[in-house]
Order: structure tokens, then sequence, then C-alpha cells
């Protein structure tokens, strides 16, 4: 029997050793090959999207892009992906835009689920289709219980017909009797056969990092990388959208607009005129004006846009609860007209503003929350929107004539649409 001498043997563990921190080494540099994009680059790209959108003179991929972002987990690494609900032109997928940073470039794709009649939230059957921003074909896949079962392929690029054409799934050339895809649109990618992944029992829903961001020699790096879609996040149920009785009448900025009460003035110092105790503006006993109307709103909830218009103002520096004397805080203007009349109308004393200057809305629109900015911000006040109307002429004028919902003599609702 041989003998190993001993300086050979440490000689074995020392490279051991050495090899495995090499291991260990090359492992950490391939998560550190994907980073989290921070909460204020997410805003920016959320704010510049919007700005691009609203600019664009024609149709868009994308029709409407969440203020809110998700940070959730992907598997073997410690980094997130941000993750933004949006809306495309296919209104019944559920789709959100995804951010990561890979290699020191930000990423972005439109990863979109379209269920079928027997998908559920824990074992999901239907499509996943990943585009770029612009609604240009990346992935495709059938999915059955959770199984990745067939994948779409770009048939331009598959056939050679143009191997740089990005085709766009926004417009089709061929039969839609005859696709057998729930878009017709998906016809011109063809489709390949996966088969039946075995996984027993079918985990949740997950997407891998190197299908949504193809990075063509680094994809190795973020193939162990994946996004579960609905595990770690909201599931594709969470799309379904907000039912019409929970938005507010058409002309009321809230859902069952209240008049907020001012101290000694009780609710008609709340609303627009000569209706508060003070100063001698008007005559006594309510001799203070007050150049709008306090409706009461919970911190925090959405507040909506009255009628259709375009947002011709915001100011979004305050934090919640921030205090400034005779400052409105944050808010919104929007410019819309009624019989060929052009008025303003301003929502004061929001905490946040989801939208931008230049934007169009429709009535039913989020503008932002309601808040305690401003002057509302001092102790005792009831959360509340100070909302102003304006005529063209920049004069203040009763926001009452404009909401759907009317008052009784003591200033309490009796009528609205709901």
């Amino acid at each position: 029997m041989k003998t190993i001498p001993i300086k050979l043997l440490l000689l074995f563990s020392l490279l051991t050793v050495i090899f495995s921190c090499e291991k260990d080494d090359t492992v950490i540099n391939q998560r550190s090959y994907l980073k989290t994009v921070g909460l204020t680059d997410a805003k920016s790209f959320v704010r510049q999207s919007l700005e691009k959108k609203n600019s664009s003179s024609g149709d868009t991929f994308i029709t409407s892009i969440s203020d809110e972002i998700n940070y959730e987990d992907l598997t073997n690494t410690d980094e997130e992906l941000a993750v933004i609900p949006i809306k495309t032109i296919y209104k019944h997928l559920y789709s959100r835009i995804t951010l990561l940073e890979i290699d020191g470039e930000v990423r972005s794709v439109v990863v979109s689920l379209n269920p079928f009649e027997n998908a559920t939230p824990s074992s999901f059957s239907g499509e996943l289709l990943i585009t770029d921003t612009e609604g240009k074909f990346l992935k495709g896949f059938k999915i059955e219980n959770n199984l990745y079962v067939a994948e779409y392929v770009n048939a331009y690029k598959a056939s050679n017909i143009d191997a740089n054409k990005n085709h766009s799934i926004t417009k089709s050339t061929v039969d839609c009797d005859t696709c057998p895809y729930s878009e017709c649109s998906y016809c011109d990618l063809g489709s390949v056969d996966l088969g039946i992944i075995e996984r027993t029992p079918p985990p949740s829903l997950y997407v891998s990092i190197s299908h949504m961001y193809p990075t063509g020699g680094g994809v190795a790096e973020t193939s162990s990388n994946e996004w579960d879609l609905g595990g770690s996040g909201p599931g594709y149920t969470d799309n379904t959208p907000e039912p019409e009785a929970e938005k507010p009448c058409p002309g009321d900025p809230v859902k069952n607009p209240e008049i907020v009460s001012s101290g000694a003035s009780g609710k008609k110092g709340g609303t627009f005129g000569c209706t508060r105790q003070g100063d001698t503006d008007c005559s006594p006993p309510f001799d203070k004006e007050h150049d709008g109307m306090d409706i009461k709103a919970e911190l925090d909830t959405n507040v909506y846009a009255m009628y259709s218009g375009k947002i011709s103002n915001i100011r979004d520096s305050f934090s919640p609860g921030q205090y400034q004397i005779d400052s409105y805080g944050n808010y919104v203007i929007i410019t819309f007209q009624i019989n060929g009349n052009t008025y303003f109308a301003k929502y004061n004393h929001l905490n946040t503003v989801s939208v931008v200057q230049g934007q169009s809305v429709v009535a039913g629109d989020i503008i932002g929350t309601a808040g305690n900015t401003g002057n509302a911000a001092s102790a005792g006040v009831t959360p509340h929107i100070h909302l102003q109307v304006f005529n063209s002429s920049w004069q203040s004028i009763n926001p009452s004539d404009f909401l759907n919902t009317k008052y009784d003599n003591n200033h309490n609702p009796i009528s609205n649409c709901n």
C-alpha cells in the first residue's frame, strides 16, 4: 500500500481551498451583475415614461402607468426587481413594467399575463408575453397549471426573413379567423412545442430573468435568477378593474363628498363665499371670505379628476404633514371646458401627486392622494381637499356649482349618482 506524503496532502488541501474561494468569488461576481433600481431612479423612469406618452402624437402601446412601485424578490440573489403596474392596448392583460440594473445599465420590459378561464391565483393557466415598452416582442409562452408547455417564437427572425426586424405585436398580417391564440397578432410570431416540464407539485409561476432581459453573451449570468410572478407580489387577479361604484360620480373629487366643519363657523365655514367668522371682508356675523370648498377626504385616499381636461400645473414639494402658514401645500390644477367655457379646478392639501404637467386626464382618473400638506397640517384640522374653481379670468367661483353631489340648507349631501 502506497503512502501519500504529508506535503502532498497539504498541497492538495490548499488547492482545494483556493478553488473553493475562486468559485465563491465567481458566484459573488455573478450576483453583483444584477442590481436593484433605486426608488428615486424608478420614480424618474415613471415620470419620463408619462411625459413621453403624453407628448406622443400617435397611439402608444402603454396607455396608463401607475405611480405605485413595488420591490419583489429574485431567486439566488439579494437584489430585487422594481415592478410598476401599467395598462396597455390589450386592456384584458395584466401588465407590469419591470426594472433591473444589469451590468450597470437599467433595463426595462413589459411582462403581461393573459389568464385562461381555469386559472387560479395558485395555479396559473394562460399566456405570458414579454415585450419592450414600445410593444415589440421579446418572449412569449403558453402555460398550463404553472407549467410551460409552448413558446411563441418571432416567425420573422426564425425564418430569417429579416433578422434585424423586431416585430411589433400591435400589428397583424394574418387571418384572425384561423389564429389559434388569444390575440390575433400572436400568430405573426409562430409557436414551438416545449413539452410539459415535469414538476410535482407545481410551484408558483416563475419567469427567468434571462427570458426577460436578453443580454447576448451575458444570458448565463442571469439564468439562475427567477421572479415569482404571483408569490412575492400581487397576483394577476389584482388587475381586476376598480368597480365603477367605488369611483366617485363624474363631477365629484371623492365618493360621497362631505363638507368639513370649520370651527365656530360650522359646516357653513367649509363652503364658498362669506361664510366664516373672522376678518372684515364681508358683512357680519360671517365676515371672512372662504375662496373654496373644504371636502372631507381620509389621508392617502385617492382623489379623482372631476372633469376631463389637461393638467395645467402641479406642486408636489411638500411631505405629508408638512406645515406652512397660508399655504395650500401640494396641489393639482386641471383646465377643463363646459359648453365652450374654460375653467380651472384646483385640488389643494394633497399628500402625493400622481400626474404630470401637460398630461390629459379623463373624469374619474386618479390625480393624487388626499392629505394634510400646507396649512391643513395644523393640529385639529380634519383632513380635506380645499377645492377651488376659477373662470377663464381666474376669478374664484363656487365649486358647489360644478359638483354632482348637492347639499341641503344644513350643508349635508342630499343627492348624487350613487
